[in-house]
């Protein structure tokens, strides 16, 4: 999976791009193979019903290292690389700065966000915290499928047809 996507970002990549940006994003580019990977044998594994002990939990273990690599890497590392890139300053530290303290501002965006729905909900006592978590992660996965998949319906034909014809070239 690594060679994989080393070949991928050498042959892809500009020469121009940082080795943090290279690093970044080869390690999304394994994490997102490594799912990929990782799905035929967990499902084979459990088709068979092999009885596995916890020690030897290899495709558990595997799941857990995705998940919380992911995890880091789209909610701490990329943000700080975005805005580190997008800082204006002329010092790797006044950047840095620059970063941390615009996604502090995000951070507390949503923490402040997050706040006010845990109150809300406690007040409500309807509906279960975890019942609302699951739910909201179903309703924004298919709030992204769909404007993904719309975007793609519509962009792929469209450039296609673009070009297809040379008076739009």
């Amino acid at each position: 999976v690594g060679t994989l996507s080393s070949l991928a970002l050498l042959h892809f990549a500009q020469r121009e791009v940082s080795w943090s940006a290279f690093i970044t994003t080869w390690l999304g580019f394994v994490l997102s193979f490594g799912i990929i990977a990782l799905v035929p044998y967990d499902v084979s594994a459990t088709l068979a019903g092999e009885e596995v002990q916890p020690s030897e939990n290899v495709v558990g273990s595997s799941w857990e290292l995705i998940y919380w690599a992911t995890f880091v890497l789209c909610w701490v590392l990329c943000p700080l690389f975005i805005e580190y890139e997008a800082a204006g300053g002329f010092t790797t530290y006044g950047r840095f700065r620059a970063s941390l303290r615009r996604n502090a501002y995000w951070c507390l965006g949503y923490l402040a966000v997050g706040m006010i729905l845990l109150v809300w909900l406690s007040m409500d006592g309807r509906i279960g915290l975890r019942a609302w978590c699951i739910a909201a992660s179903n309703a924004w996965g298919l709030f992204l499928l769909t404007v993904l998949m719309g975007h793609g319906l519509v962009a792929v034909p469209r450039h296609l047809w673009r070009l297809a014809n040379p008076a739009e070239q």
